[in-house]
């Protein structure tokens, strides 16, 4: 242990002066070991190059033929079976030397990196004994030679073990006795891969793979900068479950992973941004409608009024949603104010065309509904009254 301690560096001892990795925080989502390339072939992490294709080669053909893409044991499989596209899209990042080494980040260490052969835990698993593993890296915890890969491997397992169960909650509701099970593959998840951010022995491993890997486009550096991305990168995932479930009308199951990414976040702000990094396609969503009923042309029937009534009902879900993440006031004067404006144009264009005073009354009243300034309310509410009066 005092040789590897040696080899640290100053460069390693201070991970947040580094870029964040990019690759790794791109890789951080729900689906994040559902689309793990050695998850989807059943590869251990320590392939080579020629085990990888020939291995790959063996997957293709078997999913052609239908067969069980498994059938030589693989540790956490896939269930359904990974299709012949998956397996396609595997290959292609197993051919990538930054996303590889990612994937290897994110699945079974060995403990020894110039060993051979699968460690008693990844045997454990193989058989779909999932006690017999945690059992061994816990006890392997003990021990500061093995502390790092069995905590790493733990955290991994954990955290995979959460992410399958949140994948089936999506279709489907889960027991209390499941979403208290859960909520503790969650805290032993997260809890590890905290530890393991501020491990140093951790990160002189990727390191030392990097190396070993001896990859032109690789840096020794790229160990820490997926360091300080690691925890961004992680509560990227909780955000956007919260998303997911939030959209699928599974507000109670959404509000757990807020609470997660609420108490990982350990500098002002970061959760805040980590939320508005998940909400950011629902505002582009919403610029694009905004952008839509800008450009509509009215010709004299109803359009203009199915403009403003899509647009409306658009902004209404999306402000729900950005009520439940406790932003709104946030938003305010950056988009709903321009969804009122826009309306307006829409139903004024519909009365020039049409004289329909309660339609055009209907999408002002809808507008009011939606956050606006207080200025162009009071506008809003004058046409309402002078409309009623024609």
């Amino acid at each position: 242990m005092d040789n590897l301690n040696s080899q640290i560096s100053a460069n390693v001892r201070a991970p947040c002066r580094h870029p964040p990795c990019t690759a790794l925080i791109d890789a951080s989502t729900k689906d994040l070991y559902r689309n793990n390339a050695f998850r989807v072939t059943g590869l251990p992490v320590d392939s080579t190059p020629r085990q990888v294709v020939k291995h790959c080669d063996k997957l293709k053909l078997l999913a052609e033929l239908g067969h069980d893409l498994y059938s030589d044991g693989a540790p956490l499989r896939l269930h359904p079976q990974p299709t012949l596209s998956q397996i396609r899209e595997a290959v292609e990042r197993l051919k990538d030397p930054e996303k590889r080494l990612i994937d290897e980040f994110f699945w079974f260490w060995p403990e020894d990196l110039e060993g051979a052969g699968l460690d008693p835990g990844t045997c454990s698993l193989v058989r779909s004994d999932l006690n017999g593993a945690i059992r061994f890296w816990t006890s392997r915890e003990g021990c500061p030679e093995h502390y790092s890969v069995a905590t790493h491997n733990l955290a991994l397992l954990y955290h995979i073990l959460a992410l399958d169960w949140e994948h089936e909650a999506l279709q489907t509701d889960l027991s209390d006795w499941q979403r208290k099970q859960v909520s503790g593959y969650w805290k032993e998840g997260l809890d590890r891969w905290k530890k393991l951010v501020a491990d140093e022995a951790i990160w002189v491993r990727v390191e030392n793979r990097i190396r070993q890997l001896n990859e032109p486009t690789l840096r020794t550096s790229l160990a820490r900068e997926m360091r300080a991305a690691l925890p961004t990168a992680l509560r990227q995932i909780n955000a956007k479950l919260a998303l997911a479930f939030a959209t699928s009308g599974k507000k109670p199951q959404s509000s757990i992973h807020i609470a997660l990414l609420r108490d990982s976040a350990s500098a002002d702000g970061a959760c805040e941004s980590d939320i508005e990094v998940a909400l950011g396609p629902l505002r582009r969503g919403l610029d694009e409608q905004i952008k839509c009923a800008k450009n509509h042309r009215p010709d004299g029937t109803t359009t203009s009024l199915c403009a403003a009534q899509r647009l409306l009902e658009f902004a209404r879900r999306t402000l729900d949603l950005f009520d439940h993440f406790l932003i709104r006031r946030e938003v305010n004067s950056e988009l709903f104010d321009e969804v009122a404006v826009v309306c307006n144009q829409l139903q004024a264009a519909h009365h020039k065309a049409t004289s329909d005073n309660k339609a055009c009354i209907d999408i002002l009243n809808a507008a009011l509904a939606s956050p606006t300034p207080v200025e162009l309310r009071r506008e809003l509410k004058k046409i309402v009254q002078l409309s009623r009066t024609i």
